[in-house]
């Protein structure tokens, strides 16, 4: 005797609690821009040797998906 868990009904709720939730993951942090929104706090700096940098921080909505203009960078951990 085979017992099957698999319903098609269980398998149309899955996929339907994950297609209205997964843009709820996070924002969308695009480096080109200048200004973010007030929930990211931006720390600024230069190296010893020369350079700078930027390091970007959410005290609110957790970081989806980082791009600079139309390059996706790097996707959350949460979202993979």
């Amino acid at each position: 005797m085979i017992i099957s868990c698999w319903s098609p009904k269980v398998a149309i709720c899955a996929v339907l609690v994950i297609i209205c939730l997964y843009p709820v993951g996070g924002l969308v942090l695009d480096l080109s821009h200048t200004s973010f929104p007030s929930c990211i706090d931006v720390f600024e700096g230069t190296f010893t040797g020369g350079g700078m940098y930027r390091m970007f921080h959410s005290n609110g909505a957790r970081i989806a998906i980082v791009r600079y203009g139309d390059q996706a960078l790097g996707l959350s951990k949460y979202l993979q």
